[in-house]
């Protein structure tokens, strides 16, 4: 089927101020020759998704799934 899916992907970093929530409840999906375009200010999280997608970032909540295979709950190679 090839599909792609967030469901309800949180993801936040601990900084020197605190805990900042750099994506909250985020859900989309895609079906091949779908597009996505990802618009936002500086911060607002962008990259951080595209990181996650492709297991660059560990998401703290929700999942990640290609074609129904949970991807965040994969271990990672070293």
């Amino acid at each position: 089927m090839d599909e792609i899916a967030m469901s309800n992907v949180s993801l936040s970093f601990e900084t020197v101020k605190g805990t900042f929530k750099a994506l909250e409840q985020i859900s989309f999906s895609l079906k091949r020759g779908d597009n996505l375009s990802l618009i936002g200010e500086s911060g607002s999280g962008k990259s951080t998704i595209a990181k996650a997608l492709i297991g660059l970032e560990r998401i703290d909540e929700g999942s990640i799934l290609y074609d129904s295979v949970d991807i965040s709950k994969l271990k990672l190679k070293k």
